[in-house]
């Protein structure tokens, strides 16, 4: 919801979040994968994709690799919220997120993304977390290289076709 999605934004301006540079690139390799899997099923090339968005193809890997990077910071950070007050998924929690499709493993990432949610709406006192780990700047910068590579080897297929 709305409110969620600004509450995890307040929470995310005051918090320091710091990752590997495998889980950014993860991401937006999957990212990458999933938008050129739909362009070939949409008969585009990624040319024809970027010319329908009005946006370069810098703009479109900077877009993918913030994207990526905002969803770890958000896992991570309700991740270290979760841990820190204890809270654990019950089987009526996921019944509570179950609406089909996504996996067992993205239902639980819901469940407890909610849970931890419902937590924090029904806190008085939301603290500064930190979640840390080595070369996250990093992680963005090469993330971006690979996304742009992935997509200027798309643009050069469709180029050839």
């Amino acid at each position: 919801s709305e409110a969620d999605s600004k509450l995890i934004d307040q929470i995310l301006a005051n918090s320091t979040v710091k990752y590997p540079p495998v889980l950014v690139e993860s991401e937006v390799e999957d990212d990458v994968k999933e938008l050129m899997g739909r362009l070939e099923q949409q008969s585009v090339t990624v040319p024809e994709y970027l010319e329908r968005i009005g946006k370069t193809q810098d703009q479109l890997v900077s877009e993918i690799t913030n994207a990526a990077a905002k969803r770890i910071e958000i896992g991570l950070l309700l991740g270290r919220v979760s841990e820190a007050e204890q809270l654990t998924l019950t089987d009526e929690d996921l019944n509570a997120v179950l609406e089909g499709n996504g996996g067992m493993d993205a239902l639980r990432n819901r469940a407890q993304a909610k849970k931890v949610l419902d937590f924090l709406r029904s806190s008085a006192i939301i603290e500064d977390k930190v979640v840390t780990a080595p070369n996250a700047e990093e992680a963005t910068e090469e993330a971006a290289d690979e996304a742009a590579d992935a997509l200027e080897i798309g643009a050069t297929e469709g180029e050839n076709e």
